[in-house]
Formats: structure tokens, sequence, C-alpha cells
């Protein structure tokens, strides 16, 4: 009896422990985030999607960033434009560059504009094709039948263009033009070294800089490792190309 009744007074506790605890109920807040809010005549460095909080490396498509005037003025993306110029790596307050553009087809390196997209390597996309998240972003180019995807980590960007079929198939490295909040590029470099990294900088002077804390630039330094290794490089001005290097320096360069 005195067995049976310890095991009942065990067995009511495990019951009575077991009544008591409390259900945990996982909860992702993030399943509710729609980074398209606020994307509409924003600053600079307001639509991230392909970033983690106080990250390093905060990726976005660019639908208005190229050539602007580098102060406080809506550029970078707006929702309501539907072309792509190019994924940017640096988005931050007065901070801007480094921008990547899978193409294919003849090479063109300008990027025509919002009225003219034919004029440039941009492309067209549908909204209905795009996604974002918190910490992914992914569109299909239609100009080019490329699916672009981009993510980041704390300290590092990650870049994926699915190509179609093709013999011509290109990606632009913009390291000499306005970016956004960046204001004018006062030098740039950038070289292939190990076959298939291309590492370099971009430095800027930033308007803010200019006048609360003049002489002083901002300087980002990279280093893009592709998962292929190139049949051919070149650096271009512009419209200006220069096939066969693997090297380029000073402002208003760019790479290929």
């Amino acid at each position: 009896m005195r067995t049976l009744s310890q095991f009942l007074l065990i067995f009511s506790l495990i019951i009575i422990l077991f009544s008591c605890s409390e259900k945990i109920v996982s909860f992702n807040a993030s399943k509710y985030v729609d980074p398209q809010i606020g994307s509409v005549h924003g600053r600079w460095f307001f639509y991230t999607p392909a970033a983690v909080p106080f990250g390093m490396a905060k990726l976005a498509p660019h639908t208005n960033a190229y050539g602007s005037q580098g102060s406080w003025g809506p550029c970078g993306y707006d929702n309501r434009h539907s072309s792509i110029e190019g994924f940017g790596h640096f988005h931050e307050f007065q901070v801007g560059g480094l921008v990547f553009m899978p193409t294919v087809g003849k090479l063109q390196t300008i990027p025509g504009t919002l009225e003219n997209p034919d004029g440039g390597y941009r492309s067209r996309f549908d909204k209905e094709s795009e996604h974002a998240e918190p910490g992914y972003y992914s569109v299909f180019l239609k100009d080019y039948g490329i699916k672009a995807e981009i993510t980041a980590t704390e300290c590092v960007g990650f870049h994926r263009y699915t190509f179609p079929e093709t013999k011509q198939a290109h990606l632009l490295i913009d390291i000499g033009h306005r970016q956004g909040e960046s204001s004018g590029v006062t030098d740039a470099f950038a070289k292939v070294v190990n076959g298939n990294e291309v590492e370099g900088y971009i430095e800027t002077y930033p308007e803010y800089a200019k006048f609360c804390d003049p002489d002083k630039k901002v300087k980002m330094y990279f280093v893009a490792k592709l998962s292929k290794q190139p049949l051919g490089t070149g650096a271009f001005v512009d419209t200006i190309q220069t096939s066969g290097v693997t090297e380029t320096k000073r402002c208003s360069k760019q790479y290929y």
C-alpha cells in the first residue's frame, strides 16, 4: 500500500508540474514586416531589404541612384519605378558606392534613364516578379532574362545572378559615379586578383562633410569574390570601353 501511495503521489506531482508549466508559443515578428512600406520618395538609406540590423553591408536595388545630387533628397529606390539600374552594396547616411549590374547581349556601359531604359544597361521588371522580405530581395530582370537575388550577413553581402543560356554574359561593377547620397567620387581603384576576385576602394566627399567636417572624406574598401572566373575583363569610363585590362584607377572609372 505504501509503495502504491508513493507512486500515486509522484504521479500526481508530475501531472501538477506539467499542467502548471508555461506553454511557449514561437513568434516570428519579421514575417509581418513589409520592406516596401515607405519605399516611395524616400531617403537613400531608407530602403535596404537585403540587410540585417546594424549590419555593415546593406544591399538594395537602385532605380534612381546613378549620378544623383548626393545630398539629402529622395533617391536610390522608388517603388513607383519600373526599371533597375543596378544593385548597390553600401547604403548609409552620406555613404554610397559599389554597384553591380548583370547583363547579356551587347555590352553597354551607361545605365540609360527611367524614361528611356533602352538608352543603356538598365532593365525593366514587373512588380509581380519582385520579392522583398527582411534580409532578402529578388527580382526578374525582363530585358535580360536574369533572376537577381541579394542578401547579407553583418559584414558580407551576397549577390546571386541566374543567367539564361548565352555567349554574352556581363557583370558591370561601377566604382566611379555618384550613388545616392555619396556625392562626388574623388578617387577609385579596382583590380583582378586570384583570377576570380576584384578588390579595390572608393573614396567620396559627401555634401555634409564639406561644411560639417571639411576635407574629411569617406573611403570604402571592398573585395568581391566571383563564383566563376571571367573569360575576359575590361574597364570603362561612361561609353569609352577598354578591353583586356585587369586594373583601373582614378575617378569616373568602372570595371567589367
